[in-house]
């Protein structure tokens, strides 16, 4: 392997362990919202070796984002919505919003699917208050 190349291969492995040392520290609290088979597919699907260092990274920061989002519960309290229609037009913005972002497809499509897991999160919430 040529140089680059072996810097590269340390850049994802490091974005995958500090992810993988993340959810390890909080696996009890993620058990409903990540399960470890989840963060292994994430991993083989969007920070794998096949994709460039740079796009791990990006990656692997919206996933310790969405990790960090879902072990802190004052996140999901910043916006409070009285209908689920509310919710639904929040998040229906915030994708129009990504799709006009300048990233790959992939990486949009990743995006999409940490808000998609926040909308679910904020929608059970909801449901839960209500009854």
């Amino acid at each position: 392997m040529r140089l680059k190349q072996i810097k590269e291969q340390h850049r994802r492995e490091e974005v995958r362990l500090r992810c993988q040392l993340l959810y390890d520290n909080h696996a009890h609290e993620l058990q409903e919202k990540l399960s470890p088979e989840g963060l292994e597919a994430y991993f083989s699907q969007y920070l794998s070796d096949q994709h460039s260092a740079e796009m791990v990274e990006q990656r692997g920061e919206l996933l310790k984002e969405m990790i960090e989002q879902s072990l802190d519960p004052q996140t999901s309290d910043q916006l409070e919505f009285n209908s689920i229609q509310e919710i639904a037009l929040h998040f229906k913005e915030q994708r129009i919003e990504i799709a006009k972002l300048e990233y790959d497809s992939i990486t949009r499509q990743t995006i999409q699917a940490a808000l998609s897991t926040h909308e679910d999160s904020l929608i059970r919430t909801f449901m839960s208050r209500k009854h």
